[in-house]
């Protein structure tokens, strides 16, 4: 390790870190949760240091060299560009050729470098699986490998001899996974919010690594099937209350964050497919992925830019690409439909591209690219089509090449609706163009196709006014929707919210629309119907326990706070926009405390009381004190509460009723 540290121009300072680091280092094994007595490392690298992925690639990469270098050792030819070895730390995976007079070659080479650096293979859990049945008797009897015949398994994908099975084999499979967890999570006494939290957090970074490494084309009944689990397992095997695209809004805009496994799919793969734009024909770039390189040479009689940029016009032109190109185009395929992209945009190549014939014959087009005129929207002047003397002045064309200047003004007047003038530039493409190693560019294409989710909550709105009798602004409302998750951390508090103004709760008046039989009266009052501003506010039997929580919020507070509809159900109103952040965050945490009583005594001829609201607020608020000191925000937790406990201290010194306590 030392020796490759030397080799490879680390400087003696660093390495006498590391040397510092692996004097004598110690190991013990952890099982549960006895741990073993400490014995010396003599080998490998220490499990858990930071450091240790690294060091061990930089020792096991002379192997790596070896292997590579070696002419009796060949690997397998795609497009043009040869397959030989892919490491991930101590994960290899070999491509060879002719195997017979390889594979002997490269056991002695590992039998050699194990000898020098202490390295050791498992032969047992070693896998070799032949593309072909041309082997002489005898060589596979003789192998130490464990001989598969279909697919073996690396780094959690499953490789299959036939890559039409992969679907099978790997995305039926995290169906059949998904299926089993829901299962051992279903028991478990969890809200909507946890349930969609589990499977953000362990079903769909399963799914996105599988999309990462897997560009397999996948369809909406793939989709429609994996929803339907996830649905049912959200709304507790109940019926649904509300359509799915309302869950599945973010929750700035109101909704619950479902994942859009459609969208992450997506993402996935148009990232990988922003490296195309690194493979173009005669101009690839030197950082262009070995990967890249051989699917630019499988583009025949296209390019991956033109595929990119233009719609394949002939349905039986897909069945000629190879199979991770049709796959890829497929997917492609589906983005635009959703996007309403464009089937050919203006960063179409003029050169190498299969629409476009006169480049593949005549060399006039080659010399444009050589000179900058590369793609349609070099043709484009100030936003304008370009006349060909503009043309002439800016690229120095000569006046011979007219004739191809009418060609392509042919072929563009063709594709593009009013291409006269530059068409707007897609959002889409704001994302596309930037840099494929760039951060959160999954995040970022996933937040784009969300945007396109269509879940409109104006009937919401409208009911809510003509039950409360009032004119909800459009900007008042968007607030009541983006502050949903922001009247409190707790995820129950937040789905009593979303559910309230949605309107999912089933009133007495709802129920009478499903079942004729049931009556729509009060069961409280009985003297009206009981609509969800009927049952939150209008009852006759609410209004002495509202009266007194916003009496208890002016006195605190020392602001006149008249009863307010508005503030009860939605957590704030028109008219407290001029109220300091800190009261707001107060008043819609105590409105939502107040609303979860009520549900709590939805079918009780009782209505809730002011003492349990001050109990639980009590309990809420010694909750938010500990959170807030773990944080060290204590100046925030006083800047809110402390005029709510400040008055709760006045009214206990002074009479000290059943129930108050101090925090």
């Amino acid at each position: 390790m030392f020796v490759s540290l030397q080799r490879f121009g680390f400087g003696e300072a660093f390495i006498s870190w590391v040397r510092l680091i692996y004097a004598r280092p110690m190991c013990s094994v952890l099982t549960n949760t006895d741990r073993s007595p400490r014995f010396p490392l003599q080998r490998s690298v220490q499990q858990g240091c930071p450091l240790s992925p690294a060091l061990f690639a930089i020792a096991i990469e002379p192997l790596a060299l070896s292997i590579r270098h070696h002419t009796d050792i060949t690997g397998l030819e795609v497009g043009g560009r040869e397959a030989l070895i892919s490491l991930y730390a101590d994960d290899i995976i070999l491509y060879l050729r002719n195997s017979e007079r390889s594979v002997p070659i490269l056991l002695d080479l590992i039998t050699s470098f194990g000898r020098l650096s202490g390295y050791t293979i498992n032969w047992s859990k070693s896998n070799f699986m032949p593309l072909s049945d041309a082997y002489s008797p005898g060589f596979l009897e003789n192998m130490p490998f464990k001989i598969v015949r279909d697919h073996f398994t690396y780094l959690g994908l499953t490789i299959p001899k036939d890559p039409k099975l992969i679907f099978k084999l790997n995305f039926l499979e995290f169906l059949s996974k998904l299926k089993s967890n829901i299962g051992n999570w279903k028991i478990l006494p969890l809200s909507m919010i946890g349930r969609i939290n589990s499977i953000k957090m362990v079903s769909l970074p399963r799914f996105l690594y599988l999309c990462q490494n897997l560009p397999i084309f996948l369809t909406s009944a793939f989709f429609k099937e994996l929803d339907s689990i996830i649905l049912s397992y959200f709304w507790n095997y109940k019926t649904h209350r509300i359509s799915k695209s309302h869950l599945q809004k973010s929750k700035f805009l109101g909704g619950l964050g479902m994942p859009v496994f459609k969208h992450y799919y997506w993402a996935a793969n148009i990232r990988a497919l922003m490296f195309w734009l690194k493979g173009a024909p005669g101009n690839e770039t030197p950082e262009a992925p070995l990967w890249v390189q051989m699917e630019t040479n499988l583009a025949v009689g296209t390019s991956l830019k033109a595929l990119l940029f233009s719609k394949l016009d002939k349905p039986k032109d897909l069945n000629k690409l190879s199979f991770v190109l049709k796959n890829s185009v497929k997917i492609l395929n589906q983005v635009r439909k959703a996007l309403s992209l464009p089937e050919t945009t203006v960063h179409m190549p003029i050169c190498y591209n299969q629409s476009f014939l006169p480049p593949w014959s005549d060399r006039t087009y080659h010399v444009w690219r050589e000179k900058g005129l590369g793609s349609i929207k070099d043709l484009y002047i100030e936003g304008r089509f370009a006349s060909f003397n503009q043309l002439r002045e800016k690229f120095d064309l000569p006046h011979a090449h007219f004739f191809r200047y009418l060609q392509i003004r042919h072929y563009v007047k063709s594709k593009i609706c009013n291409f006269e003038l530059l068409p707007e530039k897609h959002v889409f493409f704001d994302v596309f163009f930037n840099p494929p190693g760039s951060v959160r560019l999954i995040s970022k294409f996933v937040s784009l196709f969300g945007s396109c989710l269509s879940a409109p909550t104006v009937r919401f709105k409208e009911a809510w006014e003509e039950d409360l009798g009032v004119e909800l602004s459009d900007d008042t409302w968007d607030r009541c929707l983006a502050t949903i998750h922001a009247c409190s951390v707790n995820s129950r508090h937040q789905l009593i919210q979303f559910k309230v103004i949605h309107r999912l709760h089933y009133t007495k008046a709802k129920l009478h629309k499903i079942f004729p039989s049931v009556s729509p009266m009060c069961d409280r009052c009985k003297v009206a119907e009981d609509t969800a501003s009927h049952a939150f506010w209008f009852c006759p039997l609410l209004s002495g326990f509202w009266s007194s929580i916003f009496d208890w919020y002016s006195k605190a507070y020392n602001k006149p706070l008249p009863p307010d509809a508005e503030l009860a159900i939605f957590g704030l109103s028109q008219h407290t926009s001029s109220l300091s952040s800190a009261l707001k965050q107060s008043l819609m945490l105590g409105m939502v405390v107040a609303k979860r009583l009520v549900l709590k005594n939805w079918k009780s001829p009782s209505p809730p009381s002011f003492q349990m609201w001050i109990k639980d607020m009590i309990s809420v608020i010694q909750m938010e004190r500990l959170r807030l000191l773990r944080t060290e925000s204590i100046e925030k937790f006083s800047a809110v509460w402390g005029s709510f406990l400040g008055h709760l201290d006045k009214l206990t010194a002074q009479s000290a009723p059943k129930g108050f306590s101090k925090i």
